[in-house]
């Protein structure tokens, strides 16, 4: 777990560090606190964070980070309050009160992109809506009627072929109460085991992205690079490990879509 941690979290210092942004929200990954590359800003989870705790209610009320309040802690892809401007144009439409928004997960995977973002925001009746913006793409707001028997929204988006990285897919997302571990399996990726001594090239299998006990508003994120073209899958667990459902995902070409399940 500590070597796959190190990975994780060195793979987005690098992005960080290509793009001169942020590259996504930490807290979805495994705990971060225990890795400390010299120089980087220790991080520390703000003791609001918590997640849902019945279908897609917080007991604190509407969840997200707020501008102005630890950023240092959250605010890795340098947001600016205009990066939600066609977030809260869109919000009335929905029934979402604009000036309720908070951010829950942010990615560019490009300087000067716009970034996939995950916000949560106060409904007509005092509920939370869930609004993901894919990068150019339209917004989109889902509260109580869209989200009923639905355990979570993502954001996936294949990126550009590189030839240095290969196929790679963006995805983040945020889950209800009943989720309590998020897996990503990603076909074609391997590993070098070196526990007999001798390199063995085994396929990666899953890759947690969310786990029971981890402190998260319930977003995970991942940026894995493949190379086979875009294929991976989602794997939502429930207590005590039982699988709740998967979520295939395949593509053709470039783009972003939303999905509710």
């Amino acid at each position: 777990m500590q070597l796959l941690l190190g990975h994780r979290l060195a793979a987005a210092v690098l992005t960080a560090a290509v793009l001169a942004v942020g590259a996504v929200f930490l807290f979805a990954m495994p705990k971060p606190a225990v890795y400390h590359p010299k120089g980087l800003h220790k991080l520390v989870v703000p003791s609001y964070v918590g997640r849902a705790d019945r279908g897609w209610t917080w007991t604190q009320g509407v969840p997200g980070f707020q501008f102005g309040r630890d950023e240092k802690e959250w605010n890795f892809a340098l947001l600016h309050p205009s990066d939600l401007a066609t977030l809260r144009a869109g919000a009335p439409a929905a029934g979402v009160d604009p000036a309720s928004l908070r951010v829950l997960d942010a990615a560019r995977t490009a300087v000067h992109a716009k970034p996939y973002l995950i916000v949560a925001g106060r409904g007509a009746k005092g509920g939370t809506c869930i609004g993901a913006q894919p990068g150019a793409l339209p917004v989109q707001f889902f509260c109580a009627a869209q989200l009923k028997g639905h355990h979570t929204v993502v954001i996936a988006a294949p990126q550009k072929y590189s030839k240095s990285i290969g196929w790679s897919i963006h995805i983040s997302g945020i889950v209800d109460a009943a989720v309590r571990a998020v897996l990503v399996t990603t076909p074609g990726r391997t590993i070098k085991d070196m526990r007999s001594g001798k390199p063995v090239i085994r396929p990666e299998g899953a890759i947690p992205l969310l786990q029971t006990g981890e402190k998260t508003w319930g977003t995970f994120a991942s940026f894995e690079a493949q190379p086979v073209p875009w294929s991976a899958r989602l794997d939502f667990l429930g207590d005590n490990g039982k699988k709740l459902f998967s979520l295939p995902l395949r593509f053709d070409a470039p783009g972003a879509t939303v999905y509710v399940r």
